[in-house]
């Protein structure tokens, strides 16, 4: 330990190497500093990695990205600034591309930070939904389908959790989180190269809207507005107003009937505060 209760480059490696589920993987990160005794400088990790030796050990890590990436990445973003630094070293010498490296492993990199939002540590919590942040902007419905229940759900908590910074944290990914929602439940918002070319782009941008819709639409209105957390609910009834604002009017018929019902009784949340002011000395 450097300076006060900060865990090592190499702890956190074994760790790295234990979330990954192969723990023998210590051994092959070890590998990739072996020229360096600096473990504890931030800059320790990289300096090794650009020795002689660096090359043999990064090859033989290759057949293991698909558990390092997802595990690496979240470690990027761990609050404690010493080893996130380190991490960032490491995450910048195994993986040149990274846009290309998460896009190819956006499956499993989902899956782990879905997991890490529901972590026992607050440190994970945290980083996952700092992650999530960074990762989301962009995405497409195709990608982010099958995991968008999960990760919306497992982020509601977030939002409610008992640490304030991890409350921060989950809001900055909430908003991001939204902002793709709003994206993909627009009729021109994005789905596929095709959204805007000819009827058939045009019909299949439709097509991905109200599937992203009878998705997220059920899940705010069942888990979200009635979450037992208040800020919670009100942040879910803005986002529903959102969507249903971004949404051509066809494809929210279907939901009509659970809707209405909805918005009406959350006006309070939903109206500007003005008009509450105004309402409240209309005698005056």
């Amino acid at each position: 330990h450097a300076s006060g209760g900060d865990m090592s480059t190499y702890e956190e490696l074994q760790q790295v190497a234990n979330d990954a589920g192969q723990p023998e993987l210590v051994y092959k990160l070890m590998e990739l500093s072996t020229a360096s005794a600096v473990w504890n400088t931030r800059k320790g990790v990289a300096i090794a990695l650009r020795e002689s030796g660096g090359t043999e050990a990064a090859a033989a890590l290759d057949e293991e990205m698909e558990k390092l990436v997802p595990v690496l990445y979240r470690y990027t973003f761990d609050p404690n600034p010493r080893i996130s630094a380190a991490m960032k070293a490491v995450w910048t010498e195994l993986v040149p591309v990274p846009k290309k490296a998460l896009t190819t492993h956006l499956t499993a990199v989902l899956a782990h930070l879905k997991a890490g939002l529901t972590d026992r540590l607050w440190r994970a919590r945290e980083a996952s939904c700092l992650a999530l942040a960074d990762l989301l902007p962009g995405r497409e419905w195709d990608e982010l389908k099958d995991s968008l229940e999960a990760l919306t759900t497992a982020l509601m908590r977030a939002l409610d959790d008992i640490k304030e910074t991890v409350r921060v944290a989950a809001l900055t990914c909430w908003r991001a989180l939204c902002s793709v929602c709003t994206r993909l439940c627009s009729a021109g918002g994005g789905g596929g190269a095709t959204t805007s070319k000819g009827a058939g782009g045009g019909g299949a941008a439709s097509a991905r809207a109200a599937e992203a819709l009878d998705l997220l639409l059920p899940l705010l209105l069942e888990r979200g507005v009635g979450h037992a957390a208040e800020d919670v609910s009100k942040l879910c009834a803005k986002q529903l107003l959102k969507l249903c604002e971004a949404a051509a009017p066809p494809l929210l018929a279907p939901h009509t009937g659970r809707l209405v019902p909805r918005l009406l009784e959350n006006l309070s949340v939903l109206e500007d505060q003005s008009l509450n002011y105004l309402q409240m000395h209309a005698a005056s």
